[in-house]
């Protein structure tokens, strides 16, 4: 099957909010709330380099008040491919133990977000994620490329897959550069603050490798099955404007035979 290599560019982000607030982090200044950038809080954004391994989800509630969110960004070059992949599947390399491993789901970034083939994720792509609303769920408010993935990986010292859906497989066609994030589920996703069940210290953590890193083999990419173009000639359906490169207004003759003479073509009545 054909594969589509991530570009050197993929990105992980991470906030930390540490304000008191209502609610364990909840509420003006809430450490929640400032991780999350809620509300318009300001809580810091870092940037982290996408060489080698890293952290790539990872929730973190440290101690009272004060959690970290981790959201990874990446970009694939789709420009070759102008027909939906039948099937296709994201695979991400997992360099060593998997005990802390998160839930994760992959959502779409919007085209304008600074993430692409030749540039890294900046702070302002933290909510570059189609149809995202501040303070509330993504679910049913951004575009999910995938189901929910639980846990994300499965296997240590080798890759772990999450199956590509329709909505991206269509948008691997239609768009040059392919651009998604892969987003803790159980917290970030759906705006939860961490329950009382979590204690200091507790975190879910999946340690990835980039596309930028030494190892070549390890690198992130997508498989995928060729889609099949429809209609005649393998002219796309909805697209048939053309017969072969001979538009529709010049089809009263086919290979130089008059319309009226076609209803035999090559001997077939």
């Amino acid at each position: 099957m054909p594969t589509i290599v991530a570009a050197q560019t993929d990105t992980q982000l991470n906030t930390y909010g540490s304000g008191a607030g209502t609610g364990d982090g909840l509420g003006a200044g809430g450490g929640w709330m400032e991780a999350r950038r809620n509300d318009g809080q300001t809580g810091t954004i870092s940037v982290v380099g996408t060489n080698g391994n890293g952290n790539m989800l990872y929730p973190w509630f440290k101690s009272t008040h004060k959690y970290y969110i981790y959201r990874y960004f990446i970009a694939f070059d789709v420009s070759g491919i102008s027909v939906a992949p039948s099937s296709a599947t994201f695979k991400l390399y997992a360099p060593g133990g998997i005990s802390t491993s998160p839930n994760g789901i992959l959502v779409k970034v919007n085209a304008g977000a600074n993430i692409g083939l030749s540039s890294d994720a900046d702070a302002d792509d933290w909510i570059e994620l189609a149809g995202y609303v501040d303070n509330a769920t993504m679910d049913g408010n951004v575009t999910v490329y995938s189901a929910h993935a639980s846990p994300v990986f499965t296997a240590g010292t080798a890759f772990n897959d999450i199956t590509l859906n329709a909505a991206a497989c269509s948008d691997i066609a239609s768009l040059s550069v392919f651009k998604m994030a892969l987003i803790e589920y159980t917290y970030d996703y759906t705006n939860t603050t961490y329950s009382g069940n979590e204690t200091a210290g507790w975190k879910r953590q999946l340690y990835g490798t980039f596309a930028g890193s030494g190892t070549e083999a390890e690198r992130p990419y997508i498989d995928y099955v060729a889609g099949v173009a429809s209609g005649w000639g393998g002219t796309t359906a909805g697209k048939g404007k053309k017969i072969g490169s001979t538009v529709s207004a010049d089809t009263k003759t086919i290979l130089g035979v008059s319309s009226v003479n076609t209803a035999k073509i090559l001997g077939i009545e």
